[in-house]
């Protein structure tokens, strides 16, 4: 996930820096993700393609 999210296609243009991307970025952004989850406030999502299998653009 780590690499995936640090490409420059998807980094650029979500405006993450490279710390965000780095594996101890992602690794915060799950534990906050989850957290948020927790309490209510976030419920995350994501959107497959007609295999299900994870789209990105």
């Amino acid at each position: 996930m780590s690499s995936l999210s640090a490409a420059p296609y998807v980094k650029d243009i979500l405006g993450h820096t490279v710390d965000q991307t780095s594996l101890e970025g992602t690794i915060n952004f799950i534990e906050f993700v989850i957290e948020q989850e927790k309490l209510g406030k976030q419920y995350s999502r994501v959107v497959l393609n007609e295999n299900d299998v994870l789209f990105l653009k």
